[in-house]
């Protein structure tokens, strides 16, 4: 016999009143210079307090009132606190006794459910009791974890009816699965969020067959329908408060506000809004305007020059009645300068037509010239005040 196992003989049991199970457990094994597994407990009576405001005194809380504690309304409330305090007899623990059970334990982030997988070297005993005798030891096993108890454990006396109906009925059963405690986890706030619906839009158009994306179109001007969403704003919302089964409050985080609108709306605009968020269509159809402090929808768009290393591609669509209007304010450069593609319903330039430059429209209208090698598809209407070749 060891040295442990002869001063876990010697150990007399005593009874004290304390709130901190763990803590008091850890002190006798000190005190008595023997592990802490040495050390067992019985539970002689259990006390639970509560109050709702801070500067109250803790009342004691009846059966009924503990039904009310584990209801949503209370279990939530913010300034509801609870203590528990016991009457505990600690003793040497005995190896071998009537119920010898093995705990894997489990739980959630927050500790407000926690479930255990119980197992036996043999199958639970017949005992008329045995419902009685399993919810004082996973108690033991509860209090020695830190736990409350005799409170939010409906889900535990439900397993240990259904258990002990099985045990009497012949089953032989030596492992369960079961929820020796719950209360409410909190739920995460979200925070808020402004989705560019335009833009992913534009992104899908600039990808290619293959899967690569045409950098040269560069999304200058972004055409759409009348009915498109264009942003959408998604508020930020506010998780819900929880409960762990230590018996304390858990708050949650509050969401932050970082992205809210601060844009004007122009007639361009319409706007569908809820409690969860608010959504910018197009009330036309033409190009969108978003700029700071401005949101709308134009049908007409001026440039100063279009070049391939500046604005790229410029494709709005020819059927989406948008009339662009391009004139370099540089005598020295072309007005769309080569390798610059514009599709749109209609093209008003002033200036050249460079080199290498495409151009799809309805209509179109250059005061100046285009050179030879530009290619210009027009389907309705064009003039056109020099074409060279």
């Amino acid at each position: 016999m060891s040295d442990n196992a002869s001063e876990v003989i010697n150990f007399k049991p005593y009874k004290r009143l304390v709130e901190n199970v763990p803590q008091e457990i850890k002190q006798a094994a000190q005190v008595h210079k023997v592990p802490v597994e040495s050390i067992d407990i019985d539970i002689a009576a259990v006390n639970t307090q509560y109050r709702t405001k801070k500067d109250t005194n803790w009342s004691e809380a009846t059966k009924d009132v503990l039904k009310k504690i584990e209801t949503p309304k209370y279990m939530l409330m913010p300034t509801l606190q609870l203590q528990q305090t016991y009457e505990i007899i600690f003793r040497p623990a005995i190896e071998n006794t009537p119920l010898q059970l093995n705990y894997n334990i489990t739980s959630d982030e927050y500790k407000s459910k926690i479930m255990a997988r119980i197992t036996s070297e043999q199958p639970f005993s017949r005992h008329p009791k045995i419902g009685s005798m399993l919810l004082e030891e996973i108690n033991k096993k509860k209090l020695k974890l830190g736990l409350v108890i005799n409170i939010f454990d409906k889900s535990l006396k439900e397993k240990l009816r259904t258990l002990s109906e099985e045990i009497k009925n012949g089953e032989e059963i030596d492992s369960f699965d079961v929820v020796i405690s719950e209360c409410s986890a909190p739920t995460s706030s979200v925070n808020d969020k402004l989705i560019e619906h335009f833009k992913i839009a534009q992104e899908e158009k600039q990808k290619k067959e293959d899967g690569s994306v045409d950098h040269s179109d560069r999304g200058f001007a972004v055409g759409v329908y009348e009915g498109e969403l264009i942003l959408e704003y998604q508020k930020p919302i506010l998780g819900k408060n929880g409960r762990n089964c230590l018996g304390e409050f858990i708050e949650a985080p509050k969401p932050t506000m970082q992205h809210k609108p601060q844009f004007k709306i122009g007639h361009g605009i319409e706007i569908d809004e809820n409690d969860m968020r608010i959504l910018y269509k197009a009330a036309i159809v033409g190009s969108v305007v978003y700029e700071p402090g401005l949101l709308d929808i134009t049908d007409k768009i001026k440039m100063n020059g279009a070049s391939f290393r500046g604005s790229g591609t410029i494709n709005v669509g020819k059927d989406k009645d948008i009339a662009l209007e391009i004139e370099s304010k540089d005598d020295t450069m072309d007005s769309i300068a080569s390798g610059v593609r514009v599709e749109c319903t209609e093209l008003n330039v002033k200036g050249v037509v460079g080199a290498g430059a495409e151009v799809h429209a309805k209509r179109v209208f250059v005061d100046g010239m285009t050179h030879a090698k530009a290619i210009i598809e027009v389907d309705e209407n064009a003039e056109i005040s020099h074409h060279r070749g």
